[in-house]
């Protein structure tokens, strides 16, 4: 019978990682999705830490490795940018596809924040590490969608904020009403 704690996990392959992260994930979802008894929620979230504890730590160990090389937006955008050249969608023409694309993802973060709201207090911090997800998604697509417009989006972040830094108004009901909307 496998016993995954006989197995060390720094003599997996990052294949090997990538897909048990795919299974932990699936795992997570089955017993989030599913309106399972506690027992057997119980069940696959506890089979999914006992899998994902030991992967969390071997990246963890590589993320203390990588600590001095930690990257800013600038540096993560172009990452994504080359990426993306790689994969061949830089062409002004795919950018109707790419806004929906950008669009799907920002449904998906929609999904998994109504779950954080509306779920079980057990689920908040399982469904967080899904918000992430989804919300590294939505940069992802609109990196992708500003370079096929030759739109630079660090300077459209600081476009806006300077924009904003300037306004006045004030907070009604959770929203920013600029002054002279008031």
């Amino acid at each position: 019978m496998f016993h995954f704690d006989d197995y060390n996990i720094e003599d997996f392959d990052d294949y090997a990682i990538e897909e048990l992260t795919k299974i932990v994930k699936k795992l997570k979802h089955i017993a989030r999705e599913y309106q399972f008894g506690s027992e057997e929620f119980s069940f696959f979230v506890d089979l999914g830490d006992r899998i994902e504890k030991p992967i969390r730590i071997r990246k963890d160990n590589k993320m203390i490795e990588e600590m001095n090389k930690e990257m800013n937006f600038e540096e993560l955008k172009t990452k994504v940018e080359e990426w993306a050249k790689d994969k061949d969608l830089l062409h002004e023409e795919n950018a109707e596809k790419q806004f929906m694309k950008f669009i799907e993802e920002v449904f998906e973060f929609k999904s998994e924040m109504d779950v954080y709201f509306d779920g079980a207090e057990t689920l908040k911090s399982l469904n967080k590490e899904y918000m992430e997800d989804e919300m590294g998604d939505i940069f992802v697509t609109l990196i992708v969608l500003c370079n096929q417009l030759g739109i630079d989006c660090v300077e459209c972040l600081e476009m806006a904020y300077e924009k904003i830094s300037k306004r006045k108004g004030k907070t009604v009901n959770g929203l920013f009403i600029k002054e002279e909307d008031l």
